[in-house]
C-alpha cells in the first residue's frame, strides 16, 4: 500500500561561546499505491510527494533553546 522514505544528515560546529551551529539536510518522499489509496493529492492528481529541506539551527545552553532557519521545497 505504498511506501515512505527519509534520508537525513546533520553535523555540528561548536563555537567559542559554547553554543552549537547545527547544519541539517533532509530528503523525504511518499508514494501511494493508487490501486488502494486513490490519488494522494486530489488537487494535483499526484500519487506521491517529495520534500527537500536544508537549514541551520543555533543551539543555546546545551540545546535547551534552539533557533532554526530552514528552507523547505515540496513537490
Amino acid at each position: 500500500m505504498g511506501y515512505y522514505f527519509s534520508i537525513k544528515s546533520a553535523w555540528n560546529k561548536i563555537l567559542k561561546d559554547k553554543t552549537i551551529l547545527q547544519y541539517c539536510l533532509m530528503y523525504t518522499g511518499e508514494i501511494s499505491d493508487k490501486q488502494f489509496l486513490g490519488d494522494f493529492n486530489p488537487y494535483k492528481g499526484a500519487t506521491g510527494q517529495r520534500q527537500v529541506a536544508a537549514g541551520v539551527n543555533w543551539c543555546i545552553n546545551y540545546d535547551r533553546l534552539k533557533v532554526g532557519l530552514h528552507y523547505v521545497y515540496a513537490s
